[in-house]
């Protein structure tokens, strides 16, 4: 897990200053080693260094190339990057983990080739080299990458299929440059410094966060999505090819297995996954909520432990909150008693949040719906605190496996299929596990069906939250919303299938990979995520609906395949909390200065509408009007404009 850079220049030669600047900045993405490259696309020249000995010695090159290391496989100064491969024809910048790289460099060794280190970053090049762009496919893993090909005379770039690891670009007239993060781009001088308003349009008025498409936070700051690549081909520097790689298919299933051969099947992806996660010359902790899939995480990772005869001691780390009600630290150390692990808790504190808000919003790049993001970044606070480089969490099994109660969805097919009993059944369950009203089940599905299967309309529920910006800024901004057109995938017949397939490509999956890489990477920590192995989404996604959501029971593949290992209390549970802090105690005493002061001051008037957002906190603070996530939405926004956009 590292952090890469790059910039070529169409038609002058560059200052070697901007890639150190690029790379300086996210230090903490690879504190373990750094290098650089350049290189000449007309004369061919290329060097590597990591020093510049002095002022403007390298500005006859008009391509860089920079990496920032945090070492992870393969300790040793084998693993430098930039790192070349076949006498100096391939060089490459990567950021993640190719987890089968051991079963790819068998492979590749049948075949004739040689390797002089032990890392994966070594295997994806010799792959390349082999397959060319079809390496993608052989690879298991996260990762974005920019290989130079001097062969082929192009750049290169790739992202995994999810887009677990981040990867930016900024294209005009005279440069093209890349970064893990945006801000790196966002630093350079000529760099657009505005925001995009669709962006916060969808923030407040759509309750989203993270765009979709290629756009960003950031105004023509664009994001290559997860499963495409890049190409500049250094004879037509100004021309790029973007291409999708990968897709995930929807309409192949599997059906006539019984419940058990489902959940085996299941259990063995599962498994497989822990365990290629599990690779690493560092020490591999276990992100423990108590919720149902880190738990499972948790469990499953003991058992390879166990099997493989593994002595090391699994490590857990556990965040609770202030709040009793949203507490989950009684499941999470049910897990605890069982597996024995050594384990680790915390507490987000809300002075601490007052300390670290500009810290964490800078990390973050994008402001967010509400302060659970606080809570990860304590929980990676505490990873670090205790010399762990590497966890396991659970991010990506909701997306999959209905895991947000999508009661109208699974209820719209059952209809539709003339599932009557199953539609029965499934209504039932939703109200005796989640306490869902019958009346507003059966007209939010039926309105559902009308909406995605008649209309065929894709789009997200509008709050229509007109009133927290300012008119003038709300209008101009609703032309540039993404989520007003959401792309659609038509050939998708399935109700939840769509829902499945807007999780992963729209909301809320890309904004979740996003926070958990900046809240990770932060604090130097790379986090995997076992539910989003390529094999065990495409399987997941094949199984019919009944699999995943029956009875009103959620993730039921799932549950079964885990049935003999997770603690009763862990594998019976149906309330889903998440990250949730005492947020409301907060704006009563520690935020309530913050927010005082940013009302006061009025620094956006011509984006926010103050006057809804002081009638409405202050109401609160008289007891007369109950709490809302706005008040965090405006903080979160405003300290977002203050640190990326003014002065600027």
């Amino acid at each position: 897990m590292c952090g890469i850079a790059g910039i070529i220049s169409f038609n002058k030669n560059i200052k070697s200053e901007y890639i150190k600047k690029m790379t300086d900045l996210v230090t903490y993405r690879g504190p373990d080693d750094y290098g650089y490259l350049a290189y000449n696309t007309n004369t061919k020249n290329i060097l590597t260094f990591k020093e510049l000995q002095k002022e403007n010695i390298l500005d006859e090159f008009n391509l860089y190339l920079g990496h920032r290391r945090l070492s992870i496989i393969d300790l040793t100064d084998a693993g430098h990057q930039p790192m070349s491969y076949a006498n100096g024809s391939y060089w490459i910048v990567y950021n993640g983990e190719i987890y089968n790289y051991l079963e790819l460099k068998d492979e590749l060794c049948s075949k004739g080739y040689r390797f002089n280190s032990k890392t994966d970053t070594e295997v994806i090049l010799a792959a390349y080299q082999e397959w060319h762009i079809d390496c993608l496919h052989k690879f298991n893993g996260m990762w974005s990458f920019a290989i130079l090909d001097l062969r082929k005379n192009m750049l290169f770039c790739a992202r995994d299929r999810y887009g677990e690891k981040p990867f930016y670009y900024y294209v005009n007239k005279d440069y093209f440059v890349f970064s893990s993060e945006i801000k790196q781009l966002h630093i350079l001088d000529f760099t657009p410094k505005q925001f995009n308003p669709g962006f916060l349009y969808d923030f407040f008025v759509l309750d989203c966060y993270h765009s979709i498409g290629e756009k960003t936070a950031f105004k023509e700051i664009l994001e290559l999505r997860g499963g495409n690549y890049l190409i500049i081909n250094f004879n037509d520097l100004e021309n790029l090819l973007v291409k999708n790689w990968y897709k995930f298919e929807f309409n192949y299933k599997i059906l006539g297995l019984s419940d058990q051969e489902y959940a085996d099947k299941y259990f063995q992806l599962f498994y497989d996954s822990c365990k290629l996660r599990l690779r690493s010359d560092v020490k591999v902790g276990t992100a423990l909520s108590g919720g149902l899939d880190s738990s499972g995480v948790a469990v499953v990772v003991n058992k390879i432990f166990n099997d493989c005869q593994v002595n090391d001691m699994q490590y857990t780390f556990t965040v609770g909150s202030e709040n009793e009600k949203y507490d989950e630290t009684f499941y999470a150390k049910k897990v605890i008693e069982q597996i024995k692990p050594k384990s680790f808790f915390t507490i987000p504190k809300s002075e601490d949040l007052i300390k670290d808000v500009n810290k964490l919003v800078w990390h973050h790049e994008e402001p967010f719906l509400s302060t659970s993001m606080f809570a990860v970044w304590t929980l990676m606070k505490l990873i670090k605190e205790n010399s762990v480089k590497v966890t396991l969490d659970g991010q990506g099994a909701d997306e999959l496996l209905g895991g947000y109660f999508p009661y109208e969805n699974i209820l719209s097919d059952d209809l539709l299929n003339l599932k009557i009993v199953s539609f029965l059944e499934n209504l039932i369950g939703f109200n005796k596990l989640q306490n869902f009203n019958y009346k507003k089940m059966i007209i939010e599905t039926l309105k559902n069906i009308l909406k995605n299967v008649w209309l065929n309309d894709f789009s997200i529920k509008s709050y229509k939250r007109k009133d927290e910006l300012n008119i003038d800024f709300y209008n101009y901004a609703k032309k540039f919303s993404q989520f007003n057109v959401l792309e659609k995938e038509n050939s998708i017949v399935s109700s939840f299938d769509k829902y499945v397939y807007k999780s992963i490509n729209s909301q809320p999956l890309p904004g979740i990979l996003m926070t958990v890489d900046r809240l990770s990477m932060a604090f130097s920590i790379e986090t995997r995520l076992p539910f989003l192995d390529y094999r065990l989404v495409e399987y997941t996604v094949s199984l019919p609906n009944e699999q995943k959501v029956r009875n009103g029971i959620t993730k039921y593949v799932y549950r079964n395949a885990l049935k003999n290992l997770l603690p009763n209390e862990i594998f019976n549970r149906h309330k889903k909390f998440g990250f949730i802090t005492a947020e409301p105690l907060w704006f009563r005493n520690s935020l309530k200065d913050k927010m005082l002061q940013l009302l006061f001051e009025r620094k956006f008037k011509e984006i926010f509408n103050y006057e809804f957002f002081e009638k409405k906190f202050n109401n609160f603070l008289m007891n007369n009007e109950n709490f809302s996530n706005v008040f965090w939405r405006f903080l979160c926004a405003s300290i977002w404009l203050e640190t990326f956009f003014e002065d600027k």
